[in-house]
């Protein structure tokens, strides 16, 4: 190819060397003479022949911008090949000129630019980089130097860290003297960036324990700790590539670098945790958190204690309104307060880096700190959040990755030996903290291997048989009969069996369990006192056959569940209880007859509730039994109060019609728990025995009964708890089964919706029996059914669009409006007056979200033709 004429390339190095010529110029005269060195129009050789003058001129400002077009050029020709001669030359040249302060620009932009070149066209040899690198530190003093050199300078040291180790690695003291030396006292944003990564690196160089790195920690940190924690003046207008985020993340990555910080960096990460600023808090929080991950459980044990200790002042500084926005609501993410959030994150770090000995301590040392084993109500509440970060975060996020059993183990077995002190002491009276303590035991339980459950289930056993007020000796003997009076127990006695129900919840079908008639007992004296928890564990015991010899035979199993559900209908029932209530009454004052009356029919609810787990654990399984919960339970729907009349010794003590209404809205709730998934018990986390389909069965079965028993009543309470039942029965059920049996229950389905919305106590039902109905829509079998009544279906929705009781549910109402505009137009076209006065009025709506569907659905019909 032909060479373009010297006179044609000159006047564009003439250009760059003259400073009066503006940027514009000197960049352009830049790009001209690297094209012509890229297309072969110029060697590179004929080009440093004819700029001798300019590179070696004793004027220090010609001299210094004819090294920097050098470089500047080099640059620009990283892809062109160049042979070893021309690297070596090049290389000799701009490392000697990094003596010459006067032009060292220049030199840094060359040297850079040798060192980004690739193999494949000709790139410096290690010899050179290492030779770079020694007169670098010999000459640069780099703090003395402009910003925008001094970033030339951290870029050149991080480049050669980061691609030439090998030239690094036989250097001694020299090279973090003069890393120290160049990265003290920085100020400019981007430097320090480059600067903390610089440590980053060169720490990682060198793990011996005998290396630069171990040497010169104590040196390298107290030239880091001067900007921690980070603070940042530039404003948002200002044009940096750092903000504070992406220098106080490199500056926690430098932190973290090498391990042999950890003597300088802990003490003040935990120093900064007292600060008064909540950025600095949070910085300390963050680093701290991946300080322990990166320096090792063999030297963060010796922090234990005080990390347990500034953490827990961390979270107990905060308010409770605070710290409970963190714990698990559904909104907790849009809530929670960021340092709490970062503090639970940390000790859950703590928790799982520790070698195991440590982790014991810092363990014992939250479950038995002074402020969570005191029973105040205050410093319950801040051990009801430990506890929901450790079994709701912590144990969750190891069983991912697995090796959780272990700890599981250690957990359960270490609380149940603090079980007796903090029953005697009563410092687990707190419901919140009970409720925390239940659910974290039936998670850790639930993780556990059948081997270490059934050393957890006996731990519990013998704890609780050993502090029972009960007589536990002749619950073993044999099964409570129907007559046989309900012992008394303490409350203490309630908080003992909450716990073991807990076990008994999270274990697996195949663990033995001892001593199962004594805590069928149990549990069944306090279901028939109306305790939830009771109810779980039988059910439990039930839905799982848990395997025991003493009911190794299924038809044993089958008279004790005879039993107990006798038992519970004969409590429930009220004629029987009424007997023996006014028996007792006849013998007492007044006053205690109508304490045990009102009290009898307060405890008949939570005992429906009680019959209705059971109900759910038999369901689950597809045990026949199921059926007689169920009839009991209509019983008690559609009685019509025949179970006893109301009499004038009831009349006196004031069992009144509210008395049985509340009993049928309880047994109509209850086919609620048996349809619904729960959180609480018998689901696939604590190993629920689940067969496929039982909902879809159990629908199938109920319905006619339903329809049938809502078609006879007469009686509007009646009705209305029969459609209570209904509506939890098909909006738990799966969606494709209702449509199916959509031409007979829709319009039930529909008149359920317009009575129950009549109440303020049904809006979640009505809300959840509305999105049956908008599933219906969306099905093309469901379509047929609702245009055959649409008459009464527009009607009710246009209702539910004015609903005071709930957002969602006038949401939802207009959005089904929406929907029945694509059904046939000859059977819709004649509501539309109807529906378009509905939206109209929804315009006005107190909730945006309504009006905006107001809006849609108004559009939607007025363009309806």
């Amino acid at each position: 190819m032909a060479k373009v004429a010297v006179g044609q390339w000159v006047p564009h190095v003439e250009a760059f060397v003259d400073v009066s010529r503006p940027p514009v110029q000197h960049s352009a005269s830049v790009d001209a003479l690297a094209a012509l060195v890229n297309k072969d129009k110029l060697t590179l050789f004929d080009l440093v022949s004819k700029m001798e003058m300019y590179l070696t001129t004793t004027d220090h400002i010609v001299r210094s911008r004819g090294i920097l077009l050098l470089g500047e050029i080099l640059c620009r020709i990283s892809f062109k090949q160049l042979d070893v001669n021309a690297i070596s030359t090049l290389s000799d040249f701009f490392i000697s000129r990094l003596s010459d302060w006067q032009a060292l620009r220049g030199a840094l932009v060359g040297c850079l630019a040798l060192l980004h070149r690739k193999r494949t066209v000709g790139s410096i040899i290690i010899a050179d980089v290492k030779r770079l690198l020694e007169t670098f530190l010999q000459n640069v003093q780099v703090q003395s130097l402009a910003a925008a050199d001094r970033k030339l300078c951290f870029q050149i040291l991080n480049y050669i860290l980061d691609h030439y180790p090998e030239a690094v690695k036989t250097m001694g003291d020299e090279l973090l003297y003069g890393i120290c030396e160049a990265i003290d006292e920085e100020k400019d944003p981007e430097c320090l960036k480059l600067s903390f990564n610089l440590v980053e690196a060169v720490m990682k160089l060198f793990p011996d324990p005998s290396g630069l790195a171990a040497q010169y920690a104590s040196e390298v940190f107290e030239i880091l700790s001067k900007y921690y924690p980070i603070y940042f003046t530039h404003g948002v207008g200002d044009d940096l590539d750092a903000t504070r985020d992406d220098l106080s993340k490199a500056l926690m990555h430098a932190f973290c670098s090498t391990p042999y910080f950890e003597p300088f960096a802990i003490p003040l990460l935990l120093d900064k945790l007292s600060s008064s600023l909540p950025l600095a808090k949070l910085d300390s929080l963050k680093y701290l958190d991946n300080c322990i991950r990166c320096y090792g459980a063999d030297r963060m044990g010796r922090h234990v204690t005080t990390i347990w200790f500034k953490l827990k002042e961390v979270i107990f500084s905060l308010s409770i309104d605070q710290i409970l926005s963190t714990s698990g609501a559904k909104d907790m993410e849009k809530n929670k307060n960021e340092v709490v959030s970062e503090a639970l994150t940390c000790l859950k770090t703590a928790i799982t880096q520790m070698g195991p000995s440590d982790e014991v301590r810092l363990i014992n040392l939250i479950l038995l700190d002074e402020d969570i084993v005191n029973g105040r109500v205050k410093c319950s509440e801040y051990v009801v959040n430990l506890l929901e970060c450790y079994c709701g975060r912590v144990l969750p996020w190891l069983f991912n990755f697995g090796g959780v059993n272990e700890l599981a183990l250690n957990f359960a077995m270490r609380l149940w030996n603090e079980i007796r002190d903090l029953a005697t002491s009563d410092r687990i009276g707190s419901q919140d903290l009970l409720s925390s303590l239940l659910m974290g035991m039936k998670l850790v339980v639930g993780i556990c291997t059948e081997e270490q459950q059934s050393l957890i289930v006996q731990k519990a056993y013998d704890t609780i048989s050993s502090m029972l007020s009960l007589p536990v000796k002749s619950m073993t003997r044999h099964l409570l009969a129907v007559d046989e009076p309900v012992p008394l127990y303490s409350v203490r006695d309630t908080s003992l069996m909450c716990m073991l129900s807990s076990v008994i919840v999270g274990l697996r079908p195949q663990t033995p369990v001892p001593d199962m008639l004594m805590m069928i007992n149990l549990f069944t004296v306090f279901l028939l006192k109306g305790q939830i928890p009771a109810a779980h564990a039988l059910a439990s015991i039930f839905n799982k056959n848990l395997h025991n010899s003493e009911f190794s035979h299924e038809n044993k199993l089958d008279k004790v569940i005879d039993t107990i559900l006798e038992r519970c209908f004969s409590t429930i029932s009220l004629r029987s209880n009424m007997k023996t209530s006014l028996s007792y009454a006849g013998r007492s004052d007044d006053a205690n007859c109508s304490e045990i009356l009102s009290g009898s029919i307060e405890s008949k609810n939570n005992i429906i509730s009680g019959l209705a787990w059971l109900g759910k654990g038999l369901l689950m399984r597809g045990d026949e039994k199921v059926k007689d919960v169920s009839l009991f339970l209509l019983k008690c729907l559609y009685s019509d109060q025949s179970l006893v009349g109301i009499s004038s010794h009831q009349e006196e003590y004031g069992i009144s019609d509210s008395s049985y209404a509340s009993l049928a809205t309880s047994a109509a709730d209850a086919f609620h728990v048996m349809m619904s998934d729960s959180e609480a018990c018998l689901n696939k986390k604590f190993h629920a025995r689940i067969k496929p389909l039982y909902k879809q069965r159990f629908f199938s079965i109920l319905m006619p009964i339903f329809l049938s028993k809502i078609k006879e009543s007469t009686v509007m309470t009646t009705k209305l708890v029969l459609y209570r039942a209904f509506g939890h029965i098909i909006s738990n059920a799966p969606v494709p089964a209702v449509i199916t049996e959509a031409h007979r229950i829709l319009l039930v389905m529909v008149d359920s919706l317009a009575k129950l919305s009549q109440d303020v106590k049904d809006n979640d039902l009505v809300y959840s029996i509305l999105l049956v109905l908008s599933g219906m829509l969306m099905d093309e079998k469901g379509k047929e059914c609702i245009v055959e009544n649409i008459h009464i279906i527009v009607s009710v929705l246009t209702q539910l669009v004015s609903y005071p009781h709930m957002m969602v549910v006038r949401e939802t109402a207009l959005q089904c409006l929406v929907a029945m505009s694509i059904l046939p137009h000859s059977k819709i076209y004649r509501m539309r007056p109807q529906i378009l006065q509905a939206a109209i009025k929804a315009l006005d709506d107190k909730k945006r979200r309504v009006r905006q569907e107001a809006v849609r659905c108004r559009q939607t019909w007025q363009s309806f033709a």
